[in-house]
């Protein structure tokens, strides 16, 4: 047992090229474990294109930072900097509640946030035991998240555990920037392999609960899940003097899942969000506010395109967004020179430029040839990780004719609708099961989608 790396008091410290594996942090943090891979206690650390992988939090309690905990205390002057790197299949805590499947941080030096810079986190876990809380990352304090992947975390993995938060959790944190990252596939909670035993799961991306300052700008959240509520976002500011403030600029949510109703983001009390230039598309319902009087949102200039959008703000468009399977606005789409000018974001996820005057709707500027992805109005199929979409795969000049094994399918007037489809009969993201309404209009394209092929 023990952390494959344990640092306190230690400075600056570096750590680059280095394969982490196979540690346990078992009792690193009295009666808890923490910092199963890297152990780090007010230390100026620094990892580098390091692989960060199968290391555990705690096996006999409580735990926190499956692959890495950094800890530095309020005025402290240690930061951290993780940079490019691999942290997979870690897991907080198999015996207990856990934060952190991947990371756990404590940075409260508001001068030098913490810097998590290209990484790719993926396939950690909070807890299998317990409540599990951050799969992918827990944040407390300040920080910059910047162009990473947070791919396929859960928060509580087990049949019936609740989980908050599967790609990141933010709890006390008055300073943080999310800023040009990917959330795709996470789960607030999931059962075990082959169980139907889903337990309470909130922010299937990203919760925010008990003060949160934050801002995020180009950032994709698709087909992430929570079984309770939040698919994509989940905030929920406790009390009044815990209030969460995000202000939302050119992202792009779409098809994030919640049983009860697939809401894009749910807002609960002493919440207050500005949202603008957003793309929000492919679930029940938008925005939900569950407490509107404490919580507000000032929305102008978004897309949104659900089943219900009750809340849209100034300047909305209401219209499918026609993303291509890759969630790009194609030529043609109602999120091409639809945003107002932000002086200050001048590129999108990708890095390419945003011209002032023409800045396009969501995480990414449209492209001029690519395959349409269909939005639908009802996509609440439960459960699934998966994002109800589809794309055609006509022939460039054909007009109609489609292939499918099951339901029953037409194409009136150039549009296509249906009430069941088997399992990858799409060939992109989609789920099995009848009582599921897709729709969207059918474009010709060049070339080929993937997808359903022509009848003829």
């Amino acid at each position: 047992g023990g952390s494959v790396i344990s640092v306190t008091n230690a400075g600056a410290v570096s750590l680059k090229h280095l394969t982490i594996t196979g540690g346990d942090g078992s009792g690193n943090c009295g009666t808890d474990g923490c910092g199963g891979g890297v152990y780090a206690r007010n230390t100026d650390l620094h990892v580098w294109y390091c692989t960060i992988t199968d290391n555990v939090g705690s096996r006999s309690g409580s735990g926190k930072g499956g692959g890495i905990y950094v800890w530095n205390d309020i005025g402290h002057i240690a930061s951290a900097d993780v940079y490019s790197n691999e942290i997979r299949s870690n897991t907080a805590s198999t015996a207990g509640s856990g934060q952190g499947g991947g990371l756990f941080l404590h940075t409260a030096n508001p001068t030098s946030p913490a810097q998590i810079r290209s990484n790719r986190i993926r396939d950690n876990v909070g807890s299998t035991s317990g409540q599990g809380t951050g799969g992918g990352m827990f944040l407390h304090y300040y920080a910059i998240l910047r162009d990473n992947l947070f791919h396929r975390n859960i928060g509580g993995r087990g049949d019936g555990l609740t989980g908050r938060g599967g790609g990141l959790h933010l709890h006390y944190a008055p300073g943080v920037t999310i800023d040009a990252n990917r959330f795709i596939d996470n789960a607030a909670s999931m059962p075990d392999d082959g169980s139907q035993i889903y337990g309470p799961g909130t922010g299937g991306a990203i919760q925010g609960y008990s003060l949160a300052v934050f801002t995020m700008t180009n950032n994709l959240l698709a087909g992430n899940l929570a079984t309770s509520a939040g698919g994509g976002i989940y905030l929920d500011g406790w009390k009044a003097t815990r209030g969460i403030t995000a202000l939302l600029t050119h992202n792009t949510l779409v098809g994030n899942e919640s049983p009860i109703g697939s809401e894009a983001i749910w807002m609960s009390q002493y919440v207050k969000v500005e949202a603008v230039n957003n793309i929000i598309a492919g679930h029940t319902t938008g925005v939900t506010i569950t407490v509107p009087a404490s919580s507000t949102l000032y929305a102008y200039s978004n897309l949104f395109w659900n089943s219900a959008d009750p809340i849209v703000g100034g300047g909305a468009t209401l219209r499918d967004p026609r993303l291509s399977v890759t969630h790009y606005p194609c030529a043609g789409s109602p999120a091409i020179d639809k945003g107002i000018d932000v002086s200050w974001l001048t590129a999108d996820l990708d890095g390419n430029a945003r011209s002032p005057g023409s800045y396009d709707l969501g995480a990414l500027e449209g492209q001029d040839v690519c395959y349409d992805a269909y939005l639908p109005l009802a996509a609440n199929r439960y459960p699934s990780q998966m994002v109800p979409l589809f794309a055609d795969d006509f022939e460039n000049g054909e007009s109609s004719g489609w292939v499918f094994t099951a339901g029953i399918w037409t194409s009136p007037s150039g549009h296509l609708r249906g009430d069941s489809a088997a399992e990858n009969a799409w060939g992109t993201h989609t789920w099995t099961g009848s009582g599921i309404a897709y729709e969207g209009t059918v474009t010709l394209v060049s070339g080929r989608a993937a997808g359903l092929g022509p009848a003829d």
